[in-house]
């Protein structure tokens, strides 16, 4: 009986420290904690109404458990992408430029959607054919994409899936430029406690798969890039932007 007792108030003890450490964990499903910006291909700027012909669209793609907010967000609420980004094109082009933010669910901690980088690579295709490449002018639109962490990963899976198929190839060939932003080409070392964490919280409803997929140096992702590499050739321009210092995780006095 006693022994019973004492299992009993151990699992109860352990739900209440679970309950305690995970409480703050954001979920979407919650309005308080879900981004403002829509789902999908959402405008960020004010420069052209028209989709002419011929001239530019600038996609940002944000990284894993973030939103355009706080990818691209400042402290203060203003975005640099909506309110500095316009101020840095001359004036004669913004008859020529739209720019979009690509919203798409990679909350993986808690209430996550159970989508892999491959379909999250087809419904950025399919959100751009639908919203803003859907007639013959739309079409010859030049593309620039900005993929932040993660983001650029799913750059790399729309472009390689474009190009293999004929319907939507234009948007491979209209693609000019991609900006890689820390995206992590081979994989990351962190990712093996993101596995752990996220497996700890799949009572929560995590999504373990969306950080195994970037273990450090993992065969996937290796083909992801060779195939990536094969498909580009010389047709794009490809910048890529990292930290060259190490990531400082835990400091304590002079231990770093």
């Amino acid at each position: 009986m006693w022994t019973a007792l004492s299992l009993c108030i151990l699992i109860a003890s352990a739900a209440v420290l679970y309950d305690q450490l995970t409480k703050r964990i954001p979920s979407r499903l919650r309005a308080q904690e879900a981004p403002r910006s829509a789902f999908g291909l959402v405008r960020a700027d004010k420069l052209s109404s028209r989709a002419s012909a011929h001239r530019i669209d600038i996609i940002f793609v944000h990284g894993l458990g973030s939103n355009p907010d706080t990818t691209w967000g400042l402290r203060d609420g203003q975005c640099w992408v909506s309110d500095f980004l316009p101020q840095d094109i001359p004036v004669s082009f913004h008859k020529d430029i739209r720019i979009f933010f690509y919203n798409y669910d990679s909350y993986w901690k808690r209430d996550a959607v159970q989508a892999r980088l491959r379909s999250l690579g087809k419904s950025l295709l399919d959100q751009m054919t639908s919203e803003i490449r859907g007639t013959e002018e739309e079409q010859t639109r030049n593309l620039v994409f900005v993929g932040h962490s993660y983001g650029g990963l799913v750059i790399k899976q729309a472009l390689i899936q474009a190009s293999t198929n004929p319907s939507i190839a234009n948007i491979a060939d209209y693609t000019k430029t991609v900006f890689f932003l820390g995206t992590p080409h081979r994989g990351s070392s962190f990712s093996t406690w993101g596995s752990i964490a996220a497996r700890a919280l799949q009572p929560l409803g995590s999504n373990p798969s969306l950080v195994q997929e970037v273990a450090y140096d993992s065969l996937p992702l290796r083909d992801l890039h060779e195939e990536f590499e094969n498909v580009i050739g010389d047709k794009l321009r490809v910048v890529n932007f990292y930290e060259q210092r190490k990531t400082h995780v835990l400091k304590v006095w002079f231990i770093q």
